[in-house]
Order: structure tokens, then C-alpha cells, then sequence
């Protein structure tokens, strides 16, 4: 690598430090704690209950939200569509909160951008 192209990497890595740092920083207030060694870890209770809250137009809409057991509380479901999921009052868990309007696209976005691919529509 040449001398002049050192000042351009070192903004880029620099650049790429402080995105990785910010999404780190929000993935901490959805739900990670730590453990006694310092790492990192996923509050695992009760990650086999699959959440899904009934709407009272249930019965006229047979289509169901639900997200499955394996959830890793990333939480881009919750920052792409807040109208339908949100984090659980005691930060374990995501939970849907609507079953409204299941055809939107910021619905199809979360659906798409899960990385544990847990978000279940029927």
C-alpha cells in the first residue's frame, strides 16, 4: 500500500469503527447483558415461548403475526417496524404488539432482515 492511500483507509476504518460502535450501543438497550467474564450474551428466559397477542379481529382475519423460539434480540424488527413489535417491559423478549395490518411493507422489510428468521406470518 502506498503512502498516499494510507489517510483515505484509516478515515474508512475509523468510519466503519464508529458505525459498528453505535449499532453495538443500541443492540445493548434491546435486551444484552453481561455476563460475570464481560461478554456479551443474550438474556436467554423463556426463549422457548413463542409471543404472539391476539387483536379482538382475529376471528375475521385468519392471518397470524408470531415471532418463534430462537429470537436473538438483535432488534432491527423492533427499530423497522415499531408499529408491530416492541421489547418486552423486562428487556428478554421481543413481542408483537398488533396484528393489524399484516400486508405492510415495513412488516415484509422486518419479516426479510431477521437474521435468526424467527418472525412467523400464517
Amino acid at each position: 500500500m502506498t503512502n498516499k492511500y494510507k489517510p483515505f483507509f484509516a478515515v474508512l476504518l475509523l468510519a466503519f469503527m464508529a458505525q459498528f460502535l453505535t449499532a453495538c450501543t443500541k443492540d445493548q438497550d434491546l435486551g444484552l447483558q453481561k455476563q460475570n467474564d464481560g461478554k456479551e450474551t443474550v438474556a436467554d428466559d423463556n426463549q422457548d415461548d413463542a409471543i404472539s397477542k391476539k387483536s379482538p379481529t382475529d376471528t375475521d382475519n385468519p392471518a397470524k403475526l408470531a415471532i418463534s423460539a430462537g429470537c436473538v434480540l438483535c432488534g432491527k424488527c423492533v427499530r423497522t417496524d415499531p408499529e408491530h413489535f416492541a421489547v418486552s417491559q423486562d428487556g428478554k423478549k421481543v413481542e408483537v404488539i398488533s396484528q393489524e395490518n399484516l400486508e405492510s411493507t415495513e412488516l415484509r422489510v422486518a419479516i426479510e432482515i431477521c437474521p435468526a428468521d424467527v418472525i412467523v406470518r400464517s
